[in-house]
């Protein structure tokens, strides 16, 4: 028997080579969202809960396979070939989102066709709910996700500010932030609640397949667990802010993470309920029971690929890699460099602040280091500025493209007046005008001017890219997967200043920006 199950791991190992290794292309363009991404940080336990469902659901003795025509592996094969040209579109946007997708899709495409051909619809019904499982796991497309969340901290502010009001609390709502007499609560403390919500969607969506529920009992614990984690997340926000209230924001911060736990057991705890109260109450109808004595088996493992598609795969996938990097050295070795900066906002003030990053912005943008503040400068002009930095080869600044100051600062309760044209600014540390974006917005009877830039260490075309060009848009991205343009390592600078009796138009607040940035703009050492 020994020697039996030693010939089957044996005469598997191509495929499982094959397989796997398309398994890990896919995983390892997840990985980056789930490590970053506190949101999305459940992937994770998904993919080992999506491989324990077809190990429990797999019987000990499949029934034989029933389809022996090859002409489906066409598909398959098509999918691996897509791994190189998606691969290399990878290497210079790692967070594009729409790969994980598209990767997703390639792999699970390889697998249905796997199994498919070792038993057909039959055997496809024991893949078909683990990978429907683990696309919950992947991120949604990032405009989505910041329009779901704006609409979700629009909304929970609203609530807790009326929650304030009713508990005899003087609150006022600008944009998200609720401002009390004491102190200014952001929704990013008292939390969105998406990610509550993704993580009982998925609690709710295991639980159902666990206990083999009927499709319309699966429904219901799906729905109950949106409104779980909605009314959980709920009573957590208004906690904090009731706390932030009466004790100050530092004990806030320090019963954040806390009760975020509490709001995840609770979840759980109240799905498990429901599970138990539909089974033995209702007594609804569910699957058969599990027997241990049939199910719970690898033996999917050892279904048969022909060998040639299997070394096939294996060979394109490492193809696929050096090719990759072999494009990108060639191309990369002769862009022109610019000139990499680091900024400080410190230098030559009058007063200084340092201001919080929300973890949304930190988990959005992925940047290897930034800096928020508000500091007026030493003849008394008010300025606030934003200014991070990516690495060689880490994450990708193109998520600047829809986290713009527009969708960013009127959550914090600025209103756009004007987006001006692109604008010009002469620094000391650029041997070439350097483009900036610019908006003026109104903020408590204020009016500030914002410009913003992207800088990057090296130039395509010997250029600033500027916005919302080179890899702001579909096309942007292409071009720079064709011209071997990766993060080549950037900086975003983002500066605003407010309005006074000397600074009264756009036009002068450009030049006071610029004198601003010329002080404060430093070569990296």
């Amino acid at each position: 028997m020994t020697s039996y199950k030693a010939n089957n791991w044996r005469a598997s190992f191509p495929t499982l080579l094959a397989i796997g290794g398309c398994w890990v292309i896919a995983i390892w363009q997840l990985q980056t969202e789930w490590t970053l991404n506190p949101q999305y940080a459940y992937g994770w336990i998904t993919a080992p809960l999506a491989f324990f469902l077809i190990w429990r659901d797999c019987k000990h003795e499949l029934e034989p396979s029933t389809c022996k025509s090859r002409l489906i592996w066409i598909i398959g094969i098509l999918a691996v070939i897509s791994l190189l040209p998606l691969w290399l579109i990878r290497e210079a946007n790692p967070d594009w989102r729409l790969l994980n997708w598209l990767f997703f899709i390639a792999t699970a495409t390889i697998s249905l066709v796997w199994f498919y051909t070792n038993g057909g619809w039959d055997r496809i019904r024991l893949i078909g709910f683990p990978l429907f499982f683990l696309m919950t796991a992947i991120p949604w497309l990032l405009a989505w996700d910041l329009q779901f969340a704006q609409m979700l901290q629009r909304n929970v502010s609203l609530i807790v500010r009326d929650i304030l009001l009713l508990l005899g609390r003087d609150a006022d709502l600008e944009g998200h932030l609720i401002r009390l007499a004491s102190c200014t609560i952001g929704v990013d403390e008292a939390c969105s609640g998406i990610r509550g919500l993704q993580s009982s969607v998925v609690v709710a969506l295991f639980l159902g397949h666990f206990f083999r529920l009927r499709l319309s009992s699966r429904i219901i614990l799906f729905l109950a667990g949106i409104i779980f984690a909605f009314l959980l997340n709920l009573l957590r926000a208004a906690f904090l802010a009731y706390l932030s209230a009466e004790k100050g924001t530092d004990m806030a911060s320090r019963w954040h993470d806390p009760i975020g736990i509490a709001e995840s057991i609770g979840a759980f705890i109240l799905l498990l309920l429901l599970v138990l109260l539909l089974h033995k109450v209702f007594n609804v109808k569910t699957g058969p029971a599990f027997d241990d004595e049939k199910e719970g088996s690898f033996v999917f493992l050892h279904q048969h690929c022909p060998r040639p598609i299997a070394w096939f795969t294996c060979g394109w996938i490492i193809f696929t890699i050096i090719f990759s990097k072999c494009w990108y050295w060639h191309k990369e070795k002769e862009l022109p460099i610019n000139t990499p900066v680091q900024v400080e906002f410190h230098h030559h003030t009058h007063t200084f602040e340092k201001q919080r990053i929300s973890d949304a912005i930190r988990a959005q943008l992925h940047y290897n280091d930034a800096i928020s503040a508000r500091w007026k400068s030493e003849n008394g002009i008010d300025f606030l500025g934003f200014y991070c930095r990516w690495d060689e080869g880490s994450g990708s600044p193109l998520a600047l493209a829809v986290h713009t100051p527009e969708v960013c600062l009127q959550l914090r309760g600025y209103h756009l007046i004007k987006t001006h044209r692109e604008v010009l600014l002469k620094l000391a540390v650029s041997k070439q005008p350097v483009p900036f974006e610019a908006h003026t917005f109104s903020y408590q009877d204020k009016t500030v001017h914002i410009f913003r830039c992207y800088w990057p260490d090296r130039l395509l075309d010997n250029r600033f890219p500027g916005f919302p060009k080179q890899g702001y848009s579909t096309n942007g991205r292409l071009r720079a997967t064709l011209n071997g343009f990766r993060n080549p390592g950037a900086a975003m600078i983002a500066i605003g200043i407010f309005e006074t009796p000397l600074i009264r138009n756009f036009d002068t607040a450009k030049k006071v920006i610029e004198r601003e940035l010329t002080d404060k703009v430093k070569k990296v050492d």
